[in-house]
């Protein structure tokens, strides 16, 4: 029986850790109105926010980053998004700000996002973490 246990134990971390790679940190480094942040973020498919008008790849980010790049005015601009979403908790709307590209790096791995939007998270962030987004971005 215990060896019987190891080879499925040892079939699960071979299965599950390669899935884990959905969990890894990242750096994004994005660009707007002649400026750029650089992010720590989390690879997460609890970001499944689309943008149902572009098809853009969604960043979410903290307030404090996202003010960073953009002001009060930029709500009055062509940059200016509201984004429906769906929670645990129900329906709700994301602000954001389209952008004029950024840079994702993630292991070996780099991604250039063109027009991605950088939406407002409702809550802070933890754990370090700056901006979530969601795996498809490397698809």
């Amino acid at each position: 029986f215990s060896v019987a246990a190891y080879i499925i134990f040892s079939i699960f971390s071979f299965v599950f850790g390669k899935i884990s790679k959905f969990a890894n940190k990242c750096s994004i480094t994005v660009f707007a109105n002649n400026k750029n942040i650089r992010l720590e973020a989390i690879i997460d498919t609890g970001n499944s926010i689309e943008d149902i008008f572009s098809s853009s790849q969604i960043i979410i980010a903290d307030q404090a980053q996202v003010n960073k790049l953009f002001s009060l005015e930029d709500k009055n601009s062509s940059r200016y998004r509201i984004l429906p979403c769906n929670t645990v908790s129900g329906n709700s709307i994301l602000e954001g700000f389209r952008c004029d590209s950024a840079v994702v790096i993630s292991e070996n791995t780099k991604t250039v996002l063109q027009k991605p939007i950088l939406a407002i998270s409702k809550e802070p962030l933890r754990d370090g973490y700056e901006a979530i987004i969601n795996p498809q971005i490397f698809n």
